[in-house]
Order: C-alpha cells, then structure tokens, then sequence
C-alpha cells in the first residue's frame, strides 16, 4: 500500500492526497497535518513494520466531498486517490485545484473562480485567466508596476507563474499583495506545433485567430492555461468562447490592497459594509459577478463612461420598466455555470433544466 501511496504522490507531488482504503480516505505524512488543521480531524499515527510511523488522519468516504470542498477553498491543491477497478490494478487519480472546480460547493454564486497564468518577458507580463463554471477567458498584458491592477481586476482563486521577471520582485509583491495563493508552473512553456494544436483542439479551425491580436507573453500565458487545464482536468471544456483581451488605459489601476483598504469589495468585518454590499441589488448570480468586476475595474474612457449613465438613467426614470427588467430575470438560472458545467462533462439534471429552459 505504501508503494502505491508514494507512486500516487508522485504523480501529484504539490497536492494534498486523500488515499482510498476501503470507506475511508487516508491522508499521510506531511499532507495529514495540513489536513487535520484545515478539517479539524484528530492527527493519529500509522504504524509500520520496518520503518518509523507517520502521521496520519482520515476522512469518511461519505463525506468526502464537502472536505474536499473546504480544502479547496482553503487555497490547496487535492488529488484523490481511488481504489482500482480490478485487484492490481491501476489507482485512478483525480486532481482538482482552487481554480478548476466546477463543484456548487466550492463556488460562490456571485464570485468568478479564475484561474490565472502569468508570463514575465522583459518589463512587461502577460495574463491568461479562465473561469471553468462558465467558460470565459481572457487575457491581458501589464508592466511589472502594473502586475497588482491587472490581479485585482482578474481576481483570481489561484495563480500559476509560467516565467518570473529576470530582474524584479514586482510580479511577487503584487502576488503576496493580492492575498491568492500561486505556485510556478511544471510545465511553463510549450513548442510552437504544440500550442498551435492546442488551439485548434479547443477552439477547432479557429483556433489560430484565437490569438490575433494578443502579444506574444499573452500568447505564451494563454497557451499555457489550456495545457494546465487539459492536464489537470483530463481534457479541455467544449465550445469555448472567443478569449476577451482586456485594453490598457481604459479602467482605473487600483490593486488588491487598496481595494481592500477603501472597503470596495470587502470590510474590516467581511463582505458586510462594504460598498459592493451596499449597492449590490442585482437579482441574478452572473449579474452579482459582473457587478463585482466593474467595481474592481472602475471606467477612465468618458465615452465608455457616458455609455453606462445613459442605460442607468434610462432605467432610473422608467421604473415600471426597471420593475418588469427585474421581474423577468429574477426567475433565470445561472445558465453561464450550467453551460459550463455541462461543457466539462460535470453537468447535472438541474443544469440540463437550466439550458432548456
């Protein structure tokens, strides 16, 4: 068994492994502590024959989805461990990270769950972020100076480094600033027949017009995201959407640290009292994130800015129709997290419902 535990943790070595035993889940050496803290299990012991013991903690197989979920909420990495089908066989393994779960119970509705590259050349980086529950990318480019605006109006749930500044702390800075964990990234850089391929296998023929446009860090970020998310979630999501590519210059450079020091998303006491709270009145969970990635974003561009007053006061001075506008899309679902859902092939009965409408 413990051949089998290093072979899995091998495979996964920046992962917390939750190792199948029967009904339960063991988790072992340097991952049960992490795991005890975060789930508040007793840290017990394994003995061994031959060698000294280790620690040890475990989770009912029954309840492994919610711990799963509250690790991964937590920031870490989990891989599951499971039985194999036939006796000797092969352990299948399944990753899941902050940035790729789809899980209801790991998602807030009114929150994007971006996952986000990062790819230093020269003074600039360029950005590359998918939020798997809906589909949408972006990317994304920022000098090193600007690396903690560009995080704050992404908003990541976890960051990977594909290629760090040869000659500045200020990816690192802006990283620790935005309070989202980030590791480097195994495998940063891909060969050029390689992510062409990769392009057309998620966007078809289209995909070398994916990319048009994009600088060639953007490019590598991009490239990079797909790789990850084929690798970790066994393949890439159906039909995605055309990439958007964030302009420079047209919303405001405000980081995650003044964000939170102006009280714009969050409080001193959590989400309560603060302005995205006090002004939140939106009737549907994409409305909720949408709002959410305006206020980390605000407008600079007057034409832009003169554009969004005149829908608001439109609706301000129609109120009966502001009263039907609402009406009818209180009762929608959240079809952009079913589509996505179904897209990874982890749709559910609700989410078929949501579609169909």
């Amino acid at each position: 068994m413990m051949l089998a535990h290093a072979a899995a943790k091998a495979a996964a070595p920046d992962h917390l492994l939750l190792f199948r035993v029967g009904e339960f889940y063991e988790v072992l050496a340097e991952d049960a502590p992490v795991v005890s803290r975060v789930l508040g299990l007793q840290l017990t012991r394994r003995r061994q024959k031959d060698a000294a013991d280790i620690p040890m903690c475990g989770v009912p197989a029954s309840s492994t989805p919610g711990a799963v979920a509250r690790l991964l909420t937590a920031g870490h990495k989990v891989a599951l461990s499971e039985q194999p089908n036939e006796p000797n066989g092969e352990r299948p393994l399944r990753l899941m990270t902050p940035g790729t779960s789809v899980d209801a119970d790991v998602l807030s509705e009114g929150r994007p769950n971006n996952l986000c590259i990062a790819f230093a050349e020269g003074e600039a980086v360029g950005f590359a972020w998918i939020d798997l529950s809906t589909g949408e990318t972006g990317a994304a480019m920022a000098s090193l100076e600007g690396c903690g605006p560009a995080l704050a109006r992404i908003g990541p749930s976890e960051v990977l480094v594909a290629r760090w500044p040869d000659t500045s702390e200020a990816l690192a800075v802006a990283l620790r600033g935005s309070g989202v964990r980030f590791s480097k990234l195994a495998r940063p850089t891909l060969a050029s027949d390689e992510a062409s391929s990769l392009l057309t296998m998620a966007y078809g023929q289209s995909g070398r017009d994916v990319t048009r446009g994009f600088s060639p860090p953007e490019v590598a970020a991009f490239t990079a995201m797909l790789d990850y998310v084929r690798a970790t979630v066994g393949h890439l999501p159906k039909a995605l959407p055309m990439p958007r590519r964030a302009p420079l210059g047209d919303t405001m450079e405000i980081d995650a640290p003044t964000l939170r020091g102006l009280e714009v998303l969050t409080s001193a006491s959590g989400p309560e009292g603060s302005l995205l709270s006090v002004i939140d009145r939106t009737v549907t969970a994409a409305g909720a994130r949408l709002l959410l990635r305006q206020l980390s974003a605000p407008l600079t561009n007057p034409g832009t800015i003169c554009r969004r007053l005149a829908m608001v006061r439109f609706l301000v001075t129609a109120p009966p129709v502001r009263a039907a506008c609402r009406e009818a899309l209180s009762g929608m679902p959240d079809m952009l997290r079913a589509c996505g859902r179904l897209s990874l092939g982890r749709g559910t009965p609700r989410d078929l419902a949501a579609v169909h409408g």
